[in-house]
């Protein structure tokens, strides 16, 4: 069994999920990156597999951030685990509204 930690990034920007995995390439050797496209493929994920941390964008199709962070609310396994959501917006509302919602933090 690995000791590696899990991270999961979750966008529907392939991308930049693509440019995530280039440059955080040298980080395998401590981290066991998972990448995923939408929030039900995210929550699919996380159904069967335990991630140290979770970094996910705000605005997707279909499920946003905000409803992946009601969903991950609901799984109680999983409350400790460290979130952060992304966003190039910085409007305030938004950040307070993913802290209350659960979020780690919003970058």
């Amino acid at each position: 069994m690995s000791n590696k930690k899990k991270i999961l990034f979750v966008d529907d920007d392939s991308n930049f999920l693509d440019g995530l995995r280039r440059m955080l390439h040298r980080q395998r050797v401590q981290w066991d990156m998972h990448f995923m496209a939408s929030v039900d493929e995210a929550l699919n994920a996380i159904s069967k597999t335990e991630y140290d941390v979770i970094v996910s964008d705000i605005m997707m199709p279909g499920k946003n951030g905000f409803d992946f962070l009601e969903a991950l609310g609901d799984l109680q396994r999983i409350h400790n685990v460290p979130t952060f959501l992304l966003t190039g917006n910085d409007e305030q509302t938004l950040k307070r509204r993913a802290l209350k919602l659960g979020a780690t933090d919003l970058l």
